[in-house]
């Protein structure tokens, strides 16, 4: 048995693979939030409402809910809180967007 997994009490494999979702997990909520964050925070955030808005024929609460899906959902699979249920709502989004 060698020290990482004496340390860890894992093999290496699973290690390796833990490492690797917590890089995905990472990459894809600082993602969502880079892009849920101007819908939110931005200087042109009233422009941008107003202009989706007319554009797609949309509610402009639907552009806020967009944007705070984006923020929140991203932010907790950066902080690993509550990953499935993000995961699930985000995947939803995305796939009728």
């Amino acid at each position: 048995m060698n020290e990482l997994q004496l340390l860890l009490g894992t093999s290496q494999g699973l290690v390796v693979s833990s490492i690797a979702a917590l890089v995905l997990r990472v990459f894809v909520g600082v993602n969502f939030m880079v892009h849920g964050s101007p819908k939110l925070f931005g200087p042109g955030r009233r422009d941008m409402r107003t202009g989706m808005s007319q554009l797609l024929g949309i509610p402009g609460i639907l552009f806020d809910l967009t944007g705070l899906l984006e923020f929140i959902g991203g932010l907790a699979l950066l902080l690993g809180l509550l990953t499935r249920i993000a995961t699930l709502l985000l995947a939803i989004y995305n796939h009728h967007t």
